[in-house]
């Protein structure tokens, strides 16, 4: 009987332990402070990419929003001009200009002004009108065929109707719709708060899924880092950058050397991946400067730029800008951020880090960056860039999986 006893508090207390053990691995699992150590390995680029012309003699090549889209032996470039209100297709195997699409302002086919878009086929263009809060399937003649007009109170404890929108900004932080599911996955602008960089905006779930076969707004989730809680340091930043993988949303920020994975029940980790190029911790600013005060500080600062997913081979790239020179001229230019160096760090879904390489500073271009089958294909369109030819949008291709393995 003794024994039974003294048998049966030994397992209370074991079970005791295993749950408390458990709690303590899924608490670790998640941390908003992110402090630690560069990983990643350093890989530089010992092979000269291939790079692709496409002529563009009389022809846009100035755009405000871009995407690659590619199936089968479809690869195509798309541009989208919002002063023009037009699209440019590219076809980068031909390397010439495939179709042009126009978008009416006027009569029934008229879409509002454009901010962000995902080419979800070569005749069917998913585009969000941003603050108007729609999102708007259109073919490639510009038709409209279906409008999703986003409304109501979010779920899951987000904001109340009215007081955010959904909120893209061209290619550094845009939406992401996933055909098997046929759900569109949307950053939360969470707003109604006193002052321009209010940190409440940060104690409120920041993504946002909809269901398009009902057009019903299905999930609210995500957190912010322990570092946007701070009510009196600001990196003034509001939009950031995701991606949309393996049933998560992956979000990075431009002050954490963390990657947090999402899902919209509300499970998360974080994966601290750290570049070569950050500071142990990411310089904030004293809240409530004014831009004159804040810009020429951040401009010069480095910062975790954006993510994206390259679903050919489930990796992750993170684009890392570093500081500018010590010494360059210092204003409200943000076009001097394109002379910095920048690297891309890439991982996997576990947070296993296979490299980061430095790319030259004011050759690239960080904000057109994408994920293809062949590589990674980016704009050598950089403003500083002295051997750009001005009659061709110019891109290097680079190999990934050769990176990656040093060769």
């Amino acid at each position: 009987m003794l024994h039974r006893y003294l048998l049966s508090i030994c397992l209370f207390f074991l079970s005791f332990a295993w749950m408390h053990c458990t709690r303590e691995e899924s608490a670790a699992a998640f941390s908003s402070h992110c402090l630690c150590q560069p990983s990643c390995p350093q890989r530089p680029m010992l092979q000269a990419p291939l790079v692709i012309h496409l002529p563009v003699s009389g022809l846009q090549y100035d755009f405000d929003i871009t995407t690659v889209y590619q199936k089968d032996n479809i690869f195509t470039f798309w541009g989208y001009n919002k002063y023009e209100a037009k699209f440019y297709i590219y076809d980068l195997i031909a390397q010439q200009l495939l179709d042009t699409i126009r978008i009416a302002s006027i009569g029934e086919q008229a879409i509002p002004e454009i901010f962000g878009f995902q080419a979800i086929a070569p005749d069917s263009i998913l585009v969000h009108t941003n603050h108007y809060n729609q999102l708007i399937l259109i073919n490639r003649q510009g038709e409209k065929l279906k409008t999703w007009t986003i409304a109501g109170d979010l779920p899951n404890d987000g904001r109340s109707a009215g007081l955010y929108y959904l909120a893209v900004s061209g290619n550094y932080n845009n939406f992401y719709y996933d055909k098997s599911t046929s759900q569109a996955t949307f950053f939360v602008l969470n707003t109604g708060f006193d002052g321009a960089h209010p940190v409440e905006r940060f104690t409120w779930p920041q993504f946002a899924t909809m269901e398009l076969s009902n057009g019903q707004l299905t999930a609210a989730y995500g957190e912010y880092p322990a570092i946007y809680h701070d009510a009196e340091k600001s990196d003034y930043e509001f939009l950031f950058p995701f991606a949309v993988a393996n049933g998560k949303t992956w979000a990075v920020f431009n002050s954490s050397h963390c990657v947090y994975a999402f899902a919209k029940n509300k499970n998360r980790q974080s994966f601290c991946l750290r570049s070569h190029f950050m500071p142990d911790e990411p310089e904030m600013l004293p809240r409530g400067l004014k831009a004159s005060e804040r810009d020429p500080k951040l401009i010069v600062r480095g910062n975790y730029y954006t993510i994206l997913y390259d679903t050919h081979r489930r990796l992750f790239y993170r684009i890392v800008i570093h500081n500018l020179p010590e010494g360059t001229p210092v204003g409200r230019d943000w076009q001097l951020k394109k002379q910095a160096r920048w690297s891309v760090m890439i991982f996997d879904d576990t947070g296993q880090c296979f490299g980061e390489t430095v790319f030259e500073p004011g050759v690239y271009d960080f904000d057109h960056v994408f994920a293809t089958r062949e590589g990674l294909l980016i704009s050598l369109e950089n403003p500083y860039n002295t051997e750009n030819e001005e009659e061709m949008l110019s891109f290097a291709l680079i190999d990934i999986d050769r990176l990656i393995k040093g060769k």
